[in-house]
């Protein structure tokens, strides 16, 4: 190569002219490492894939009860089959942890949950099967039906309990209150109403102005924020 001061020939490995003596680059020293470049542009092409992938699942997984009709229509499931559909189960952002049936003297049990972001623990022969949480955000809805029948709500998180009873609202319940109770009771309508929810003075439990189930503010029991669902009452 030549020299881009005096253009003197010199050999293209060397770092200084042999003639005027100035300091030089060389065509092996200027040639870029494409070893570096291949490992950056993996790295980059991984931390992009990750960043998609975090992404993805963070915008696009289901929503725990998108709707508060698709609760209505897990309730109304177990209710109506003594069992759980595992569609309407998914339509509502949850998976069947279990579903168990037991035979007694006069009756049969049933006890079945549905959840997200929870596993089945151990079993105690009282209370059935204890559910571990997985996450902060956990969720489950546990129906039970012996003699009676009702169902819960259990957010790990504070916000997420409110922000479904917040939905409840907007979908619409009857605000009741009578002369011996000192706080307001909530009654799931039998028919959406169409301007949210309403106080009533009274009510009927059949027809279109009835109460399909009660519904509890949530109350914070075991580690647990709990929503109640009154079905027989």
């Amino acid at each position: 190569m030549k020299c881009p001061y005096c253009k003197a020939e010199i050999s293209d490995d060397s770092q200084f002219c042999g003639n005027c003596g100035k300091k030089v680059t060389s065509k092996a020293n200027s040639s870029p490492n494409f070893g570096k470049v291949i490992v950056a542009c993996l790295v980059a092409c991984v931390l992009i894939a990750g960043g998609w992938y975090v992404g993805s699942n963070f915008f696009f997984k289901k929503e725990v009860f998108p709707t508060f009709e698709s609760f209505i229509a897990l309730v109304d499931d177990c209710v109506r089959n003594d069992d759980v559909n595992e569609q309407i189960a998914k339509e509502c952002g949850l998976e069947i942890i279990y579903s168990v049936k037991k035979d007694e003297e006069e009756y049969t049990s049933i006890d079945i949950v549905c959840g997200k972001d929870v596993e089945k623990g151990k079993y105690n022969e009282n209370t059935g099967y204890d559910i571990v949480a997985k996450s902060d955000h956990a969720v489950y809805f546990n129906y039970s039906a012996e003699t009676s029948s009702g169902a819960q709500l259990f957010f790990k998180d504070k916000d997420n309990s409110e922000s479904f009873f917040k939905k409840a609202m907007d979908y619409g319940l009857l605000i009741y209150k009578d002369d011996y109770s000192e706080s307001d009771t909530y009654f799931i309508p039998n028919k959406k109403l169409p301007n949210g929810s309403k106080r009533v003075d009274k009510f009927e439990y059949d027809g279109d102005d009835g109460a399909r189930y009660a519904l509890s503010k949530p109350e914070y029991e075991d580690g647990w924020y709990v929503i109640h669902i009154g079905i027989d009452f």
